[in-house]
């Protein structure tokens, strides 16, 4: 028996899990984004950008014989000047309208999402789709937790109110701003799991002898 006993070489495995730090999360979370995620990515990516075109907003009364409205209809009529021009200079040409058209939240939220597919194409790291669905997570949280963008909603439909409350009551957005919150968390988890790479079964891959004969 021997005091010291002598020290293997540490394996390349045993050297990544030095530089993982305090849990070893920071480099799995970093792990290249293989085939799986990325169609699962994407998947949630076209599906959030498609629901610009479901009627998610409930107005009443209604405006231009429509009680439900989509996000791509509200640029469509506010681009063609069917609905009241936000307040703005230069808000008389189309172009400026159709952008200011949408509450400021739901943009960045939108934004958000064309860009993961941009950050698909380079699947060496995560971190840009995690930083991408951890922005617009907190976005869309935001919209969905106070009445502002109801009330931006509704200066669209029917222009400025002189009530705080009136304003509100009028336009409800939860479907949309649920939607893509729901989107956001489902990328960033994405981002943060490598498993869904791996063929169901390989977890014993790591041990080679490990259930042979």
């Amino acid at each position: 028996m021997t005091l010291f006993t002598p020290r293997q070489p540490a394996t390349g495995r045993d050297r990544s899990s030095a530089r993982r730090g305090f849990g070893g999360m920071r480099t799995d979370w970093d792990h290249p984004l293989g085939r799986n995620r990325r169609l699962l990515a994407l998947f949630v990516i076209l599906a959030g950008i498609f629901s610009v075109f479901v009627p998610l907003v409930t107005i009443d009364p209604p405006v231009a014989g429509a009680a439900q409205w989509s996000a791509f209809e509200v640029v469509h009529q506010m681009y063609g000047g069917r609905l009241p021009q936000p307040t703005c200079e230069r808000c008389g040409e189309p172009m400026v309208r159709a952008l200011l058209a949408l509450p400021l939240d739901v943009s960045v939220s939108y934004l958000m999402l064309a860009l993961g597919v941009v950050a698909l194409c380079f699947p060496e790291s995560p971190r840009a789709l995690r930083a991408l669905a951890f922005v617009g997570g907190v976005n869309s949280g935001f919209a969905q937790n106070r009445h502002a963008t109801a009330r931006e909603f509704s200066e669209s439909f029917y222009g400025h109110y002189s009530s705080y409350r009136d304003s509100v009551t009028h336009v409800h957005c939860g479907w949309l701003t649920i939607l893509l919150l729901c989107g956001m968390a489902m990328l960033f988890y994405i981002s943060i799991t490598p498993a869904l790479d791996r063929p169901h079964g390989s977890g014993s891959s790591d041990h080679p002898g490990r259930g042979r004969p």
